[in-house]
C-alpha cells in the first residue's frame, strides 16, 4: 500500500536500532504526542450492543489501514465479574456480554472499585462450540475522577 515502507537490517543491529528510533522520537515528541488518538466511530449503550449491531459492523470491512475497524463509546457500563486473565488482561461482563481488555491489568483495581464506566470498544462475534455471542475488545476506559 502506500505508506509501507522497508529496510533491511541485521538483527545483530536490531538493539541498537530499536534504542536509537525511540530515543529519537522522545527528543522531538511531547508526552501529548506519544498518546495515540482514539477515534470514536459512535455512541450506544449496552442494551444497543447485540448480534445483530455486530453482524452489521462487519459488513463494513473488510478492515485496514484506509478503513480502521469501527470503534464503538459504550456510556454508563456496570463491569460484573472482573478477573484477571494470566496477570496481564481484563475480563468482564457487560449485561452478560464479555469484555476482554489486553495488556491491561495496571486497571485492574479502578474497575474493581468503579461502579459506572465509559469504554471504547470493538464490537465482535465469539463463535466458540457453534455459539455465536458478541464480545467487546476494549480499547481504552474513561474512569470516574476518583480513580484517574
Amino acid at each position: 500500500h502506500h505508506a509501507a515502507a522497508g529496510f533491511d537490517v541485521a538483527i545483530e543491529n536490531l538493539p541498537d536500532l530499536t534504542r536509537r528510533l525511540n530515543g529519537y522520537a522522545c527528543s522531538v515528541l511531547t508526552d501529548e504526542q506519544r498518546i495515540p488518538d482514539l477515534n470514536l466511530h459512535a455512541e450506544c449503550r449496552p442494551s444497543d450492543i447485540d448480534l445483530r449491531l455486530a453482524n452489521s459492523l462487519r459488513v463494513l470491512g473488510p478492515f485496514g489501514k484506509d478503513n480502521p475497524v469501527p470503534v464503538i463509546w459504550v456510556r454508563d457500563v456496570r463491569p460484573k465479574r472482573v478477573q484477571l486473565l494470566k496477570d496481564t488482561h481484563i475480563k468482564f461482563y457487560i449485561d452478560g456480554k464479555a469484555a476482554l481488555w489486553w495488556n491491561s491489568s495496571k486497571y485492574y483495581d479502578a474497575i474493581c472499585q468503579a461502579d459506572v464506566i465509559d469504554i471504547a470498544a470493538r464490537i465482535e462475534i465469539n463463535r466458540w462450540q457453534q455459539r455465536s455471542s458478541v464480545q467487546y475488545i476494549i480499547e481504552d476506559c474513561r474512569f470516574p475522577s476518583a480513580y484517574r
